[in-house]
């Protein structure tokens, strides 16, 4: 078995990971704030807000998908498994967080 030197690359493959889930689910945020103004009856829709949404999506995606196959196929394992738990816990947060976003919609 042999071990393997973590590089600046490797570590920022894996912040770039986390960064890019942590994008993602700030979109969904967006379109939520999109989706309640759209839907308010008279009010102008907000189009940058929807394009904001689409944006972070986009990003944090090519962010999340390219720094995995990055560290993939660098085989830093180590890496992967510190950003997932990284992630998950990003994950944890964003529905713990999720009724003051109701609040801010009402």
């Amino acid at each position: 078995m042999t071990s393997r030197k973590i590089h600046g690359k490797d570590v920022l493959g894996g912040v770039l990971l986390a960064g890019g889930w942590l994008s993602i689910l700030i979109s969904g945020v967006f379109y939520a704030f999109f989706w309640r103004v759209d839907n308010e009856p008279g009010a102008k829709d907000i189009p940058s807000l929807l394009w904001a949404a689409i944006s972070f999506c986009s990003l944090g995606g090519l962010s999340f998908l390219g720094s995995h196959v990055y560290l993939v196929i660098k085989k830093a394992w180590m890496i992967i498994l510190i950003a997932w738990v990284v992630c998950i816990a990003l994950l944890i947060g964003a529905i713990s967080l999720s009724p003051i976003l109701l609040l801010f919609m009402v």
